[in-house]
């Protein structure tokens, strides 16, 4: 009998808050560029923008702020209504094939469970769902215990729930 313990649930998880305010900042110095500009004033990491550069940084920065919050916290609510109702399939075993991420970030982190794959990274947040690759401090690794819930999104196997020894 296997001890299992939880290490991601989605009913417990927070929306992805971290890039969606690294994108508000940079909206934020956007707006706050093009403010100093049309002021008139000279603030030093603004010295040699433009006035419509400012304007069009601002606009830019604001309309991919308001789009990737639409995409993430669309994917994290409709993952999460998933899990609510109840529509995971879990597979439980060893984890085998597993392949990390390579270093250059280009490939995914990898590996199946009882012939169910799975792929995910720390830097595409497309899917949701538990996507903490080894190199950042994520648990996954050869031949270790685990039991998930799952689902796939046509394309994808998005791990909702994760418990392992």
């Amino acid at each position: 009998m296997h001890h299992l313990h939880s290490v991601y649930d989605i009913s417990s998880s927070l929306p992805p808050i971290k890039p969606l305010f690294f994108m508000g900042l940079l909206a934020f110095i956007s707006v706050s560029a093009y403010v100093f500009k049309r002021r008139g004033n000279e603030f030093f990491l603004f010295k040699r923008m433009s006035k419509l550069g400012a304007l069009l940084g601002a606009i830019f920065c604001v309309i991919i702020m308001l789009v990737a919050s639409v995409v993430l916290l669309g994917q994290y609510f409709d993952n999460k209504h998933v899990y609510e109702s109840k529509q995971l399939r879990f597979v439980e075993g060893n984890v085998t094939g597993y392949r990390p991420m390579h270093s250059d970030k280009h490939r995914l982190e990898s590996f199946d469970v009882k012939g169910v794959h799975f792929e995910y990274s720390d830097y595409d947040l497309s899917t949701g769902g538990y996507n903490n690759t080894a190199d950042e401090g994520g648990v996954i690794k050869p031949n270790l215990y685990v039991r998930i819930g799952y689902f796939n999104n046509g394309t994808h196997n998005i791990i909702l729930k994760l418990d392992t020894e």
